[in-house]
């Protein structure tokens, strides 16, 4: 079986939209420890920092929703066994 070629398209539009966010980067970014001025990381550094820090916020916020439900799961698991109870 051949395997099919994947393309991956970039919208060149968005470069200015990249470039407008990097401006709200920290001036100092830690990378693996060390830390560097941001005016001095390459536009796609700064591209791929900004895609880091926008992923971390997502599932950050995912891990947030995630433990919600599981709580009103609990809760609801908790009243559907007391009306059971009730109803025995």
């Amino acid at each position: 079986m051949e395997q099919e070629e994947s393309t991956f398209h970039i919208n060149p539009n968005t470069e200015d939209s990249w470039s407008e966010a990097s401006k709200k980067l920290p001036k100092t970014l830690i990378i693996d420890g060390t830390e560097y001025k941001t005016s001095e990381l390459s536009d796609k550094t700064k591209k791929l920092a900004l895609i880091y820090i926008n992923d971390s916020s997502i599932v950050s916020q995912f891990k947030e929703l995630l433990a919600l439900a599981e709580l009103g799961l609990s809760t609801i698991s908790k009243e559907v066994q007391e009306t059971i109870e009730e109803n025995s």
